[in-house]
């Protein structure tokens, strides 16, 4: 068998694994389940984020590793959506390596997220405020592997949204 021959049984071979449904290899690109909780939708446009940064730039993917200081392995699992693979909290943090604050979203969903996870079925009570509106404070409030301050308000003086 030549050289050509043998590329060419390898290259079918490869073909044939990941054309199985099952192929759940580094290499495939994991899409986001009709299903997705908010988190994972969350993660999943961080991810979309930063893999569109390195397309505009035209990176390389071990630069763009070198700017979020992960390795070119965890960093391709970025861009290939393993979301299992990081938590929200980190893939903020390697987004803002990358691009503006004003890039990285942090959205109401995600918000109310949280609220559900952690402070659902809990009383608060405002705190010290001036003006208008009571505001509510939760400092360290656990979530991931972070803890977050929670800073909110009723809107125009409502008690059933935010």
């Amino acid at each position: 068998m030549t050289k050509a021959n043998s590329e060419k049984q390898d290259f079918k071979r490869y073909l044939q694994e990941i054309e199985n449904p099952r192929y759940d290899g580094p290499d495939i690109s994991q899409a986001l389940p009709a299903n997705a909780s908010p988190i994972d939708k969350a993660k999943y446009q961080i991810c979309e984020k930063i893999l569109a940064y390195q397309q505009d730039s035209n990176l390389p993917i071990e630069e763009v590793a070198r700017k979020i200081q992960l390795t070119t392995a965890e960093t391709k699992d970025i861009f290939h959506y393993h979301l299992s693979l990081f938590t929200l909290e980190r893939l903020i943090t390697y987004a803002n390596r990358l691009l503006s604050p004003r890039e990285v979203e942090i959205t109401k969903e995600l918000i109310l997220n949280i609220f559900r996870a952690e402070v659902n079925a809990k009383r608060f009570f405002p705190t010290d405020y001036q003006g208008i509106r009571k505001v509510f404070v939760r400092e360290g409030v656990p979530f991931g592997d972070e803890k977050y301050k929670l800073v909110f308000w009723f809107k125009d003086g409502t008690n059933d949204h935010l």
